[in-house]
């Protein structure tokens, strides 16, 4: 039990700590990608709560892989026995853990893929958007028939 709650209390800690490491790094190639685009007048980004979730995705997982390896470290050669005995007392399944996370990793991988791909930039030509990385569209100012709508 008294393991079972510092597992809890470093995987809380880990993800805050990685969550503000992966924001930042998330932002940073984000900014890069979007200096290629030198002759642009305005970009528009996504809101920095986009990168919050990616981030905590990220951090959920590396921080329950970081504690895997400091158990394994902790307990060296009884790990896989304190990992029976936890599951026995929960209920939880290995196989189950096992497709959690790798569904964590999956949707983590393709969240901060398609976001990174995400953005309209204004140049004094055309406007290319690009969202979520399905293929870029870009206007010509000429093809513009009607605004529908501006949110300030």
């Amino acid at each position: 039990m008294k393991n079972d709650l510092i597992q809890i209390g470093l995987l809380f800690i880990f993800t805050i700590v990685l969550t503000f490491v992966y924001y930042n790094i998330f932002i940073f190639i984000s900014d890069i990608r979007i200096s290629l685009f030198t002759d642009a007048v305005i970009i528009v980004m996504p809101f920095p709560c986009v990168w919050i979730l990616g981030s905590m995705l990220t951090a959920i997982l590396t921080s329950t892989l970081l504690i895997i390896a400091l158990y394994r470290w902790y307990f060296k050669d009884d790990y896989f026995e304190y990992i029976l005995d936890s599951y026995v007392r929960q209920g939880f399944s290995p196989k189950a853990g096992s497709v959690v996370m790798k569904g964590f990793a999956v949707i983590s991988i393709i969240f901060i893929t398609l976001c990174l791909d995400w953005f309209t930039v204004f140049r004094k030509d055309d406007i290319i958007n690009k969202l979520f990385g399905l293929g870029i569209k870009i206007y010509q100012y000429s093809d513009i028939s009607d605004i529908r709508g501006v949110r300030t």
